[in-house]
């Protein structure tokens, strides 16, 4: 556990001085309207923050306790979480977001991206609509066990998603079942309640 603190706060760090050069906060305060790209929402709690661009993530205890990402326009090709490709997916395979997806194909490529990273027993359930500000938006659930012996920890997580004009947007949030996602659920549920994203039809 010291050595992943250590990552951790070795990560915020350096992310701290990229988003101090993109006129980002490395904080967000608590009733902070945060603005990605066209995406924004209004946080209940107090968040520490990082990423750029079209990405952020937000956690307040450490990435491995709660998780809170938001990604705005995935383009067709592009790895769901914007990491560097693998060689796999230069070609063209893998867990890669395509034109035309619907929310069922959307579901199912969050499982594939998190058993391609090495996490087992993925299970989603509970697709619904859902509205993404004034979009048409969709959301569902995901559970899955972290690598180990004798049985990893158990995340469960919640995804808030739209797919207008050919690009994915999306919410994610996941924390260990135990404790942590019974916690902080009710602020997640506030953070995707806030969101505000015009029509791009």
């Amino acid at each position: 556990m010291h050595v992943k603190n250590h990552f951790y706060f070795l990560m915020l760090a350096l992310w701290s001085l990229v988003l101090s050069g993109c006129g980002v906060s490395a904080i967000v305060k608590e009733n902070e309207i945060i603005k990605v790209k066209d995406v924004s929402v209004t946080s209940p709690l107090r968040f520490s923050q990082f990423g750029a661009s079209r990405e952020r993530y937000w956690t307040m205890d450490g990435l491995m306790l709660n998780d809170f990402r938001i990604f705005t326009d995935v383009k067709p090709g592009e790895n769901l979480f914007l990491h560097t490709k693998s060689r796999r997916e230069r070609k063209g395979e893998g867990s890669l977001y395509k034109k035309g997806m619907d929310a069922l194909e959307v579901q199912e490529l969050f499982v594939d991206t998190l058993k391609s990273a090495g996490l087992a027993e993925v299970i989603s359930s509970d697709l619904k609509p859902a509205p993404f500000g004034a979009r048409k938006g969709f959301r569902f659930k995901l559970q899955f066990q972290t690598p180990g012996t004798g049985g990893g920890l158990i995340y469960h997580a919640i995804v808030l998603a739209e797919v207008e004009a050919d690009t994915l947007s999306y919410l994610y949030f996941d924390a260990p079942a135990e404790y942590f996602f019974e916690r902080d659920k009710a602020a997640i549920e506030k953070l995707f309640d806030s969101v505000t994203a015009p029509s791009v039809r």
